[in-house]
């Protein structure tokens, strides 16, 4: 595939409950035994405060030198995975055991995994929660349950600690924020990527038309325009268009390449949704614009934006970039090779930044126990075990497992997995004894080490690959997404069906502007208005702490 300089200026949940396999780290072999159905299991009493020797170095947040002069902290940590691969085989793998000791050996800790169905984690973390039984790490839900146990002092609140550790250290502040309620942060966030929202084209068809990749909102007009009126596939048939899209959905992705924020924004200290905003009302008639000309169309039925790219009825999506691999994959096995270009946003104008509404982050939380780790002296070694799982030492076992077991490095250093038949050569068991371990991580990885990877499938998703890193700076957070609302919860339902039909019948030509400003100040009175304020009222609190 062409290289493009794409304007990236290059620059619970259901968490813990019925089959649970419990597995010591150390060198005990895991037994598998099942738990009571419907029943947290209580976590160990508290261990001794961890005391250094005398001649040990003096306490400093986040330092490995003092974490591990400490005597090993027992903890227990729960995680799911599929039944298949927690049982008890794999569990008893020797192998296995090795990955523990490794574990044991880089934290400090002595650990004891209990591994869980992954299908049935929510009630029993749920329930860990309300008891105040949760064990030292779990995880658990970005949720009420949650919110109510770090409230109740079941689980610690890390907003101030987490940062002291170099590698959680590094966590995108729009992540730890979207992660947080109401300003607390009850959990490790387990990280995903941030960048993932863009959009993917047909550059066959921009070849077939001689036009450029755009790098402005006019210079994406002037190309989606063109794939629906210049019969960009060669057929001769008028049977293209510019773009599918629902005139009700929030158009996040649109406010965001005319410079606006990602649902709220900030404005002299107080936080405004964007549809009071200018760049949402641009948004709006640029789509308004599209749908008057032809040019946009809405989905169709039974028919994804996806399935209509792969099917050659539009030439550019607006969607999560890495699913631009995935459509060229399908192109391929169709016999349609095609060519793909990806990028995360556009800019408002040429010589200004891109912008991109950011993904929430994470998935889930990794929760510290107040039960089993007391202390703060317990929520730190906690902290630091987590901190010491995202070393690449760590992590490279995490993606990989073992060197000369489940992979090796070939000469241009990727990691290669080994296939069933070469562990057999080599008389080694072939359990899948890797289960799990990457359920219980924060998946941080400290930009400033290096970790282990494998070569791209593709080179359209080692391009996506490079694109979403470069363009993470660029990404537009929600500032109110940590933030609960009391009158969203009871009422969001309502007050988004009014301004998603106001803003899906003004799209559409049905009402003038007129009667949507007039539509959108209903639903303030509606109710959003004291959303507003409650948002706000939140925000200012926090603001002054």
């Amino acid at each position: 595939m062409k290289k493009h300089a794409t304007f990236f200026a290059l620059a619970l949940i259901a968490i813990l409950s019925l089959g649970l396999f419990a597995a010591c780290a150390n060198n005990d072999t895991p037994v598998a035994t099942p738990a009571p159905v419907a029943t947290p299991t209580p976590g160990p009493a508290a261990t001794p405060t961890p005391t250094p020797d005398a001649a040990a170095p003096a306490y400093e947040p986040g330092s490995v030198e003092y974490f591990m002069s400490l005597p090993p902290m027992p903890i227990t940590i729960w995680a799911g995975s599929e039944p298949a691969r927690i049982g008890a085989g794999n569990l008893a793998s020797p192998f296995r055991q090795e990955v523990y000791d490794r574990i044991a050996a880089i934290t400090n800790t002595i650990p004891t995994f209990e591994w869980v169905d992954m299908a049935a984690q929510g009630e029993r973390a749920i329930l860990a929660m309300a008891a105040g039984t949760t064990p030292g790490i779990s995880v658990v839900g970005h949720d009420d349950a949650t919110f109510n146990a770090g409230l109740n002092n079941h689980i610690w609140e890390i907003s101030n600690y987490i940062g002291n550790f170099e590698n959680l250290g590094t966590i995108n502040p729009i992540i730890l924020s979207n992660a947080s309620q109401n300003g607390n942060l009850f959990g490790v966030p387990r990280l995903r990527d941030i960048a993932r929202n863009g959009w993917y084209m047909n550059e066959n068809w921009l070849d077939n038309l001689g036009l450029n990749e755009p790098r402005t909102v006019d210079e994406l007009w002037e190309v989606l325009q063109a794939f629906t009126f210049r019969d960009p596939d060669g057929n001769g048939v008028n049977d293209t268009y510019g773009l599918i899209i629902n005139p009700e959905a929030h158009p996040a992705a649109v406010i965001a390449w005319h410079g606006g924020g990602n649902m709220w924004v900030e404005q002299n200290g107080r936080l405004v949704p964007v549809q009071l905003t200018p760049e949402y009302e641009a948004a709006v008639e640029f789509i308004r614009r599209g749908f008057a000309e032809g040019v946009f169309i809405e989905p169709i039925d039974g028919t994804s934006v996806h399935d209509a790219f792969v099917m050659g009825l539009t030439g550019f999506v607006s969607e999560l970039i890495d699913s631009g691999a995935r459509a060229q994959d399908r192109m391929v096995d169709a016999g349609n090779p095609t060519e793909v270009l990806v990028g995360n946003g556009f800019a408002p104008n040429a010589g200004a930044n891109i912008g991109f509404a950011a993904q929430t982050g994470f998935n889930g939380l990794l929760a510290l126990g107040v039960r089993e780790l007391p202390t703060e002296a317990h929520r730190d070694h906690a902290l630091f075990f987590l901190d010491r799982m995202s070393e690449p030492e760590m992590m490279n076992i995490i993606n990989w497992g073992l060197e000369g077991v489940t992979y090796y490095v070939d000469a241009n250093g990727y990691a290669v997995r080994r296939n069933e038949a070469d562990r057999i050569a080599a008389g080694q068991d072939t359990y899948d004894f890797m289960g799990g371990f990457n359920q219980f991580i924060s998946l941080a990885e400290n930009p400033n080490k290096v970790y282990l990877r494998g070569p791209a499938a593709t080179p359209l998703r080692a391009w996506h690959a490079q694109v979403q890193q470069a363009n993470t700076p660029y990404v537009v957070g929600n500032p109110a997404a940590g933030y609960i609302s009391a009158t969203m919860r009871e009422h969001g339902g309502e007050l988004n069906a009014i301004i998603n039909q106001a803003q899906g019948a003004f799209i559409r030509g049905e009402i003038d502007h007129a009667t949507f400003q007039s539509e959108i100040q209903r639903w303030l009175a509606a109710g959003f208005n004291t959303v507003i304020e409650e948002i706000n009222a939140i925000h200012a609190e926090i603001s002054a702490r």
